[in-house]
């Protein structure tokens, strides 16, 4: 995403544990072709209720984009490869970069590119919650993994949280209103926000 110098314009993005639809939805009011599919049907927006492997089996994404069930993320990962798709990006626990069992994984697969580490603990609430997003009590972190990577080492930094939004990005918004918080720190997709 920008950080990076990626740009998500003109890839097919899925999110295929979309929830309640809040990571295609952010990301749909910036012009990203972003969709979305559940195990559950929470998000009427999404285009399958299916487990993410059938649906990324289908689908074939050039690009996910998610916050995933913390036990199966991995899988997800090894799912994108099963179909050629280029980048996954997973907001996840920081905690997930340690423990040997995951090192072991890491190595194997040498396909984690970044590690993205927001500056303060942001709020998370569930999708469609009535939950106000406050100070997170777990911090998170984007990790983007590559299938192009082939190193044992990634690159990486810290991430601000709510920065301003450009006026060049507020043009682009498709909706009304301005995305909250907890939306801001989901999109990383827009250079002016680097």
């Amino acid at each position: 995403m920008a950080k990076e110098g990626h740009n998500l314009l003109g890839k097919y993005v899925i999110d295929p544990c979309c929830g309640g639809g809040n990571i295609p939805i952010t990301l749909r009011k910036y012009g990203v072709n972003a969709h979305g599919g559940d195990l559950h049907p929470r998000w009427e927006g999404a285009l399958c209720v299916k487990d993410f492997r059938d649906t990324i089996k289908h689908w074939r994404p050039e690009i996910i984009v998610s916050n995933p069930p913390f036990s199966q993320w991995e899988e997800i990962v090894d799912a994108a490869w099963e179909v050629d798709t280029e980048i996954v990006y997973l907001l996840l626990p920081s905690r997930f970069l340690e423990g040997q069992n995951r090192l072991s994984w890491y190595l194997s697969t040498k396909k984690l590119a970044r590690f993205w580490q927001f500056s303060k603990r942001v709020s998370l609430p569930p999708g469609k919650s009535d939950m106000k997003p406050t100070g997170g009590k777990i911090p998170y972190s984007w990790y983007v993994f590559e299938r192009k990577h082939d190193q044992e080492t990634w690159t990486g930094g810290w991430l601000p949280i709510s920065p301003p939004i450009p006026e060049s990005c507020k043009e682009q918004l498709v909706e009304e209103e301005a995305p909250s918080e907890a939306q801001i720190a989901l999109d990383l997709s827009h250079p002016e926000t680097r």
